[in-house]
């Protein structure tokens, strides 16, 4: 009798060492928790897929979890404290719009942790192989070129075409109203040359309407950005720099000055050499991660991932949607470009043995 409770304990034992992990890969146990993370974040970014396709997915982002993680050991490298920083800002802004769900589907606050780290690890790696002294680096001159292509440093008065309605709902700026906004805008543009800055500008056109004008800030948007109509990107790069004029795209009218990228002693090239960088070698970059990642067998424990899956089923219809909506959102202030002091980014980089 005693023997048989022995062999029961045992078996109890191994079963719960069993369901503990979901996924082994190339020897190296996922957890229900990450697992969980990854099918959940698979089935909201492929939801035109099929469950198989979506687990698919997600076994894979483990395997490339656990292959970033391996060589971000194996070339000695760890985040930056900024890196850690915006991985601690990210993570407690998420846990507390989202803890409720996260906990009913099992992922803890730090295993988001974990998975955020992983993240960052990724840009460390890329850096690693492609900034100044990394494995195979770019030029200054292409990222440089890059920048001056694929952004846009510039200074806009924003104001909409719409007007309400007599039911209170915002319509289309027509006729004599829209005439007078275009004209006000392109007149504003046309001021702006020599002494006459577009703050200027700006000041009289908000004290005309009773209000006090602040300096407008200087933005810096990328070419695939969505905080402006389409379209924007282009209209302005047409604009010589330092010149202004008025764009009219849909249902907003901008008085735009355009700014040289290297203004400010590079400031904002500075500023946005990393975001360069990372975008002019990102394809490159993924497809070191996939001959990373296809290297590692893959075997799943099935009484593990089944448990993980009927907790996402039950409670996705719970989870509040966090993605952006497709409608452009004009800031009603552009972004302030921080001090220089406050912009420094810390890059990790790591020179071939």
């Amino acid at each position: 009798a005693v023997f048989c409770v022995l062999v029961l304990i045992c078996l109890l034992l191994c079963s719960c060492g069993k369901s503990s992990y979901a996924l082994d890969i190339g020897n190296t146990r996922i957890d229900s928790e990450i697992y969980a993370y990854y099918l959940d974040r698979a089935i909201s970014e492929n939801q035109k897929a099929t469950f198989e396709e979506q687990k698919a997915i997600a076994k894979n982002m483990c395997a490339e979890y656990i292959a970033v993680n391996t060589k971000m050991a194996e070339y000695k490298l760890s985040a930056t404290a900024t890196q850690k920083n915006d991985i601690s800002s990210t993570v407690n802004a998420l846990w507390r719009l989202y803890y409720n769900y996260y906990e009913k589907i099992g992922v803890s606050k730090q295993t988001l942790i974990k998975i955020y780290e992983s993240q960052a690890y990724k840009i460390t790696l890329l850096l690693a192989f492609y900034d100044t002294n990394g494995f195979t680096p770019v030029s200054e001159e292409q990222i440089k070129n890059h920048f001056t292509n694929n952004f846009i440093v510039f200074k806009s008065i924003n104001d909409y075409l719409t007007v309400t309605d007599s039911d209170g709902n915002y319509v289309a700026m027509t006729g004599d109203a829209l005439t007078q906004k275009q004209t006000s805008f392109k007149a504003m543009a046309d001021k702006i040359q020599g002494e006459v800055t577009i703050d200027t500008v700006y000041g009289e056109y908000m004290t005309a309407q009773g209000q006090t004008a602040t300096e407008i800030a200087t933005s810096v948007i990328s070419k695939d950005s969505n905080n402006y109509p389409q379209g924007f990107f282009e209209r302005v790069k047409a604009i010589a720099e330092n010149d202004a004029d008025a764009v009219t795209l849909g249902n907003y009218i901008f008085c735009v000055q355009h700014l040289n990228c290297f203004s400010d002693d590079n400031r904002y090239y500075n500023l946005y050499r990393q975001d360069c960088l990372i975008s002019l070698v990102s394809n490159d970059f993924e497809k070191i991660l996939d001959k990373w990642t296809e290297k590692y067998s893959i075997k799943e424990n099935a009484i593990t991932t089944k448990r993980v899956e009927k907790a996402i089923e039950k409670n996705k219809l719970k989870k509040e949607e966090t993605t952006t909506q497709e409608t452009t959102t004009v800031p009603a202030t552009t972004t302030t470009i921080p001090a220089t002091s406050e912009a420094q980014t810390e890059t990790t980089t790591a020179k071939a043995n």
